[in-house]
């Protein structure tokens, strides 16, 4: 990741602590939030054994094989935001605009991706 790009994305975020020394987690993913996957070929959409799954790739490794394989299962209903999202890279789009019957789904959906590095912001959300 380049250093203007790791501000767009969770691995820029500092974390902070409040005077009781409680971790502060800011919001940054809203439904006014304009996101795109990070790369082009971060992520596969696939339905195997009756569900569906996104398998992702953040670290490349030097070694063939030296990590497990990641994936998380994902909700039929949540497959048209990603599918999406895939489809319009490197295009930005509106979370609230993504295809969904539930709005709260839409930001929970993006900030699921969002925390695993597979998406960065329009805007830089470090100051």
């Amino acid at each position: 990741i380049e250093k203007s790009e790791e501000q767009k994305t969770v691995f820029g975020v500092k974390n902070e602590l409040d005077a009781t020394g409680n971790l502060v987690e800011p919001t940054y993913i809203s439904s006014e939030s304009n996101v795109r996957l990070l790369r082009a070929n971060i992520c596969r959409l696939v339905r195997e054994e009756g569900t569906y799954r996104l398998y992702f790739y953040v670290d490349n490794s030097k070694e063939y094989h030296e990590y497990e394989v990641n994936f998380i299962e994902v909700e039929e209903e949540d497959v048209k935001c990603i599918k999406k999202l895939i489809q319009s890279y490197p295009n930005y789009l509106k979370v609230e605009n993504l295809p969904h019957s539930e709005d709260e789904y839409k930001v929970a959906i993006v900030e699921s991706l969002w925390s695993r590095g597979l998406l960065c912001c329009e805007k830089n959300v470090v100051k």
